[in-house]
């Protein structure tokens, strides 16, 4: 059980408003209780259930027009793990309820900065599997995160900038249930290592992350493509006198030269109410580059 108080005060002038002043002060409680079954010698069952309250952070009271209300989670989890001659599986359901997530919906504040607002329902439910396999000289590792991630009743804010634009006329689109972004349906990872020799090891490591929203409202014109990148490394351990470990390790990053975005944002508004404009601004990715790199211990 945890109790965790927190006060947030300010009184003053910034550079982009004339005067600050919030008073944000709450007492959460926290808890988590939990279970776990062991079935036999090499699996067991696991379950938790748990509530963990935040406050907003100091540009949510900085920007909002309305005082923003701290966010709370109720999370749910089961899970199953088993240990075999070979390696271990596991694997985690969650179910995460969300109220008063803060999200952004295109507001803005006077100097152009998204606001995020409270968002009355969300919901992040998925499962989580891992698995590690040793044969000899071999090492397989995996895991796949599977997921649905929505909000409920989500308000999208839009300015008209046409002739007759003043800060107050705006444009609102509802959606009754859409994606929250940057949230991938898919993550996957895979890493396969082997050790050649006795202090050397090569590894090969894939990643896999699914198409990402831009924004919550789930349309495919505003999201990042879903992309695979491939990456090997060889790390060597060196006995050399007076050090307790000696590494060396080259990497070979993006080794196939994909071209892709991991991140980005969009930016909507109206130049008149029957002219809508969407621009999408994306993060490219480095292709093919390497490292080497040292690590000394003495």
């Amino acid at each position: 059980m945890q109790i965790r108080n927190y006060s947030h005060n300010s009184d003053g002038s910034d550079n982009d408003r004339s005067i600050i002043n919030f008073d944000s002060k709450n007492t959460f409680f926290n808890p988590k209780i939990g279970f776990n079954l062991k079935l036999n010698p090499k699996s067991n069952i696991y379950s938790s259930v748990s509530v963990a309250n935040r406050e907003p952070i100091r540009i949510d009271f900085l920007d909002s027009y309305e005082k923003p209300k701290h966010e709370t989670l109720y999370d749910f989890e089961f899970g199953y793990n088993i240990n075999y001659n070979l390696g271990f599986f596991k694997t985690n359901l969650y179910w995460m309820e969300y109220k008063n997530q803060l999200i952004t919906t295109g507001e803005l504040n006077d100097i152009g900065g998204y606001i995020r607002t409270n968002a009355k329902k969300s919901r992040r439910v998925g499962v989580e599997i891992s698995n590690r396999i040793s044969i000899k000289k071999f090492n397989i590792s995996s895991s796949l995160t599977l997921s649905k991630n929505f909000v409920y009743n989500f308000n999208e804010i839009l300015y008209d900038y046409g002739s007759a634009f003043d800060q107050y006329n705006i444009i609102k689109n509802t959606y009754l249930k859409s994606n929250i972004a940057f949230s991938p349906e898919i993550i996957g990872y895979n890493k396969i290592e082997y050790k050649t020799l006795k202090n050397v090891t090569m590894s090969f490591k894939t990643k896999y992350v699914g198409k990402q929203y831009l924004d919550n409202t789930s349309n495919i014109n505003r999201s990042i493509n879903s992309y695979l990148i491939n990456s090997f490394d060889v790390e060597a351990r060196l006995n050399a006198k007076g050090f307790k470990k000696l590494f060396i390790k080259f990497s070979l990053n993006n080794m196939f030269n994909k071209m892709y975005s991991s991140n980005g944002y969009t930016f909507g508004y109206y130049a008149g109410t029957d002219y809508e404009v969407r621009e999408n601004y994306l993060y490219p990715q480095a292709g093919r580059n390497y490292i080497f790199s040292l690590n000394i211990k003495i």
